[in-house]
């Protein structure tokens, strides 16, 4: 039991990764591959594209004001 709880957390962490964009095409493929054959799995990927995509159109962030991009530049020495 310890060991599916283990997994299903390995899989929740590696479906963060995927719309994190920050997975490899061998663990991307794979971990489609886990959700597209086992409900469960698929019900949680649907969860976090759900949840990420109402983040993304209900969360209004403020637009970068040209002072903070200047001081950036400055930072960094990009002109």
């Amino acid at each position: 039991m310890e060991n599916s709880n283990s997994f299903s957390n390995s899989i929740k962490d590696k479906i963060a990764l995927y719309f994190d964009n920050a997975l490899n095409d061998v663990d991307r493929k794979e971990l489609l591959n886990h959700v597209n054959s086992d409900p469960s799995f698929n019900k949680m990927f649907e969860k976090e594209k759900h949840v990420r995509n109402m983040i993304k159109t209900h969360i209004k962030r403020p637009a970068a004001t040209n002072d903070l991009i200047q001081n950036i530049r400055n930072k960094v020495k990009i002109n």
